[in-house]
């Protein structure tokens, strides 16, 4: 798990009766553990350990705008789930003729957002696919954080988001202030 620097606190204790303790503050979580007659203890922002997936039309060179996204989140220390896999199927226009490689593919994006707890969906252009994950993100439970710098003219992804936000400075604000929620 990738962390801040300035969040990892190391200190000097005398030993306790507990190897490992967990202790919850309200947007922090701080591990100590025990180490011959040292007591390491690491703060971690809350949101370091939130799982958060990002979401987004495929098409249209939609895959370079997902990594630039999961590559700011994970500069600013998020953990992000890399969902997307080697295969590039963009250029498919019509799965018709192709329902074993359609289920292949929901099902494995799918269990990607059950391992999530964020769903961040770039939603600047209609997807099918990206208003089933919000619903599917919804249902199971998740956080969903919405962003567009272009209106949307669809009731549905906006009445199913935690969040709406317009760019990538909203969005880490959002995420960051989700460990206060």
């Amino acid at each position: 798990m990738k962390r801040r620097q300035n969040t990892n606190q190391i200190t000097k204790a005398r030993p306790t009766t507990s190897a490992l303790q967990l202790a919850d503050q309200p947007s922090k979580r701080t591990l100590e553990i025990m180490s011959n007659d040292f007591l390491l203890s690491a703060s971690l922002r809350y949101y370091d350990l939130k799982k958060i997936i990002v979401c987004g039309s495929i098409a249209n060179k939609g895959v370079s705008k997902i990594r630039r996204i999961q590559s700011l989140l994970k500069e600013k220390g998020f953990h992000v789930i890399d969902q997307i896999s080697d295969e590039d199927y963009s250029k498919i226009k019509d799965f018709r003729g192709n329902k074993s490689l359609a289920e292949e593919i929901t099902k494995h994006d799918l269990d990607f957002i059950k391992k999530s707890d964020v769903l961040v969906a770039l939603i600047d252009r209609p997807s099918y696919g990206v208003s089933v994950e919000i619903y599917f993100a919804k249902i199971m439970g998740k956080k969903v954080i919405t962003m567009s710098k272009r209106s949307v003219p669809s009731p549905w992804p906006i009445a199913l988001s935690d969040r709406i936000i317009n760019d990538e400075e909203q969005l880490v604000s959002a995420l960051r202030e989700l460990g206060d929620d």
